[in-house]
């Protein structure tokens, strides 16, 4: 690494491009996402060869969303889906870097479209995952029954994973509490408190919490 740096350090040169791709691999492959981001902007910008310049953006995607760049992590998301060479892996991938970064940045249209196509292109636990982000932006627009659909929807995916049909469930009970029906939330969220069995993600205390405010 520290011949890279010198390389590195230097003006482009005809190993400039090589020294930049193993530097960057080095500190993504040890989770060092914020030292490998550079050395991917450097391959971007001296690489030639249109292969390596989609896995440098790979890189970039995947790192500024390790880093909580969200912004980049969209940008970096939009390049990779725009190129000829992203595989079916690839593009799974991307969308869901390219939903969840869209939330956080708050494109609520890019975050829709992105996580619709994960919850449509896989029977991962991420498109349980995709599904109930979906839910929850139509929740948090206030679009109740646009909600309570996706949140249905959820409940019904195939194979089924405890902790997102938790969240669905959590979901549908304040649903219902803007609704006014404080019944049916009751016995949604209890039905959580009664039959949900892992103590320690965090489930049994968001549902409680849900309960004490209905």
């Amino acid at each position: 690494m520290e011949f890279y740096a010198l390389i590195l350090n230097e003006p482009d040169n005809n190993f400039t491009e090589v020294a930049a791709i193993r530097s960057a691999r080095y500190y993504y492959n040890t989770n060092n996402y914020s030292k490998a981001i550079p050395f991917y902007e450097r391959v971007d910008q001296v690489s030639a060869d249109p292969e390596v310049i989609y896995n440098a953006r790979l890189g970039l995607m995947r790192s500024s969303y390790q880093v909580n760049d969200f912004a980049a992590a969209a940008n970096y998301a939009k390049l990779v889906l725009a190129n000829g060479l992203v595989t079916s892996a690839d593009r799974l991938s991307a969308n869901y870097i390219l939903g969840k970064s869209s939330l956080e940045t708050k494109n609520v249209d890019d975050a829709m479209s992105a996580l619709t196509f994960v919850s449509r292109n896989t029977t991962s636990e991420l498109a349980s995952e995709s599904k109930f982000l979906i839910a929850q932006l139509q929740y948090e627009l206030k679009n109740y029954s646009e909600a309570d659909t996706h949140a249905r929807a959820l409940l019904n995916m195939k194979p089924t994973y405890d902790y997102w049909i938790a969240k669905g469930l959590i979901l549908q009970s304040k649903i219902s509490m803007r609704q006014d029906n404080l019944f049916q939330a009751e016995q949604t969220i209890l039905s959580v408190i009664d039959h949900y069995p892992d103590t320690e993600d965090g489930i049994k205390e968001e549902a409680h919490s849900v309960y004490n405010e209905i």
